[in-house]
């Protein structure tokens, strides 16, 4: 065997051990950061709630009485802050109310300023603690407080994270769309900071997918030479180039009408041409098994072929489902979902189908 040979396999070996790793990298971690950040409610505490004492808090001229409390600021430290959650009224001379907006339309002009009535009105809150954990203050989630007290930046870095204006909860709960299919991949991974975990990993990993077809074919062709076009050489190119256009595209505010066409094809094109290069690649590999034998495992082979004609028919059965049958929404995220996961293994038995070569 030939050094190239030798290099080409064990260049493969890896393209395809870190193809499944980033893969699903992009996916896990995206859904698990989704997860986490809208589990995450701590946050840095409003003036008012960073009180330390029971009683009253005076509404005055100096603090615009009370009109921008909850918007003067923050305490920009997660560590002031109640663990009991608070309530809070509003006292009016004898009228009281707990609800902000009331207050306000109350004592306020509509250009926020305190109506003539009022403004030698006795206006103060009253608030005392619940019985109530608060959700918002860190020290009510034990293991994210421990890792604050010693990487108090990260967890600051979160609650500024979900401050930000760009940041949008997109299912508002946890989920786990590989059962209950309830959103999609690309409705959470379009999302700020989703994006900057989801899209990397994915432009990198079809990138990877394009060299893995790339050394596929170079090994082949080393062992078995031929001049004819390789149909699972062309297959995966083109499943790797769509959906590296999926991933750059996605949450693209293009308005073009015939690029918002494409655009929805371009993850079915990837998928397509994905199984389609897996199919000839594995008739191939059948057909020159022989040659081959001392170079791979027999046993990996067999179980790249069931994957395949498992891929296959399962791809026609969802099909004749979408097109006969009403299926719902969820169906089909669950469906995309586990695709994307169950894909990512065909890379990871190619690591195992060649066998390791020592140089």
């Amino acid at each position: 065997m030939d050094y190239t040979l030798k290099a080409s396999i064990e260049r493969l070996r890896k393209i395809s051990i870190y193809l499944f790793l980033f893969t699903n990298i992009a996916l896990f971690g995206t859904l698990f950061a989704q997860n986490f950040l809208t589990n995450s409610q701590f946050t840095y505490q409003y003036l008012i709630m960073s009180h330390e004492g029971l009683g009253n808090y005076d509404c005055n001229k100096d603090n615009n009485f009370c009109f921008g409390v909850w918007e003067e600021g923050t305490v920009k430290n997660l560590e002031q802050c109640n663990e009991n959650s608070t309530i809070l009224i509003y006292n009016v001379d004898n009228t009281t109310t707990r609800h902000t907006n009331e207050f306000k339309e109350l004592v306020f002009d509509k250009n926020k300023k305190i109506k003539p009535e009022y403004k030698e009105s006795n206006i103060f809150i009253t608030y005392e603690y619940e019985n109530v954990k608060n959700p918002t203050c860190i020290k009510n989630y034990k293991i994210i407080y421990s890792i604050h007290k010693v990487f108090p930046k990260l967890s600051s870095l979160i609650a500024d994270i979900k401050l930000d204006p760009k940041y949008f909860d997109a299912t508002r709960k946890s989920i786990n769309p590989f059962v209950y299919g309830e959103t999609s991949i690309s409705n959470i991974a379009k999302r700020y900071p989703l994006y900057l975990i989801f899209k990397p990993f994915l432009i990198i990993a079809s990138l990877l997918m394009i060299f893995y077809w790339v050394y596929t074919k170079k090994i082949i062709y080393s062992i078995n030479k031929s001049e004819k076009t390789e149909l699972y050489y062309v297959f995966g190119i083109l499943s790797g180039i769509f959906l590296f256009f999926h991933v750059l595209f996605l949450g693209s505010e293009i308005q073009n009408e015939i690029f918002v066409k494409l655009r929805r094809y371009f993850i079915a094109f990837f998928i397509l041409f994905e199984l389609l290069a897996q199919f000839f690649l594995i008739k191939k590999l059948y057909s020159i098994k022989k040659i081959i034998n001392n170079l791979i495992n027999y046993f990996i082979l067999q179980i790249k072929l069931y994957f395949v004609i498992f891929f296959l028919f399962s791809t026609l059965l969802v099909t004749c489902l979408m097109i006969f049958l009403d299926i719902s929404k969820k169906f089909d995220y669950i469906i995309e979902w586990n695709y994307f996961v169950f894909l990512s293994f065909y890379y990871l038995l190619t690591f195992f189908l060649w066998k390791k070569i020592n140089f």
